[in-house]
C-alpha cells in the first residue's frame, strides 16, 4: 500500500511541476521517489516519511541556495524609460482629445500625450516627462 502511496505522490508532484512555470514542487517528487525506494526495501512507514521530508528539504535548500540569483524574478529596466528628460521635437500636433501626436527618437515612431492636456504645435520642443504604455507623456518646453 505505503508503494501505491509513494508512486501516486511522485505522478502528482510531477504533474504540478509540469504545470508551473518555475522549480515548485520537484523537490518533494524526488523525495517521493526516495521514500517509495525505502518502502521497497521494506522500511516501516516513519522511517519512509522521514526520508522523505530529509530528502526534500537538502533538496530544496540545496538547489535554493545553489541557484539563489537564478530563481529570483529580477525587474529588468524598461529601455524605454531612458527617455525620461528627453526634448523631443513635435511632429503631429498633440491632442489628447483628438489621440493625436507623435515624434520620432533614433528613428522610431513615439505617439505623444499632453502632461496636462495642452495642445502641443507640430514644430515645438516637448519635454518626456513619463511613459504610459506605448506613449510618451510630454510638456511643452519653455
Amino acid at each position: 500500500m505505503e508503494i501505491t502511496v509513494w508512486i501516486t505522490a511522485i505522478v502528482v508532484f510531477l504533474i504540478v511541476e509540469a504545470l508551473t512555470p518555475s522549480l515548485v514542487s520537484i523537490w518533494f517528487a524526488a523525495g517521493s521517489l526516495a521514500a517509495l525506494f525505502t518502502a521497497m526495501l521494506g522500511a516501516d512507514l516513519y522511517i519512509q516519511i522521514i526520508v522523505f521530508l530529509v530528502i526534500s528539504g537538502l533538496l530544496v535548500f540545496i538547489v535554493k541556495k545553489f541557484y539563489k540569483n537564478t530563481l529570483t524574478d529580477k525587474k529588468l529596466p524598461d529601455v524605454s524609460e531612458r527617455f525620461i528628460g528627453t526634448e523631443v521635437m513635435v511632429i503631429e500636433t498633440v491632442d489628447n482629445l483628438k489621440e493625436t501626436g507623435f515624434t520620432k527618437i533614433s528613428g522610431v515612431e513615439w505617439s505623444l500625450k499632453s502632461e496636462n492636456g495642452e495642445i502641443i504645435p507640430e514644430g515645438a520642443k516637448a519635454l518626456v516627462v513619463a511613459i504610459e504604455g506605448v506613449k510618451l507623456i510630454v510638456k511643452t518646453v519653455i
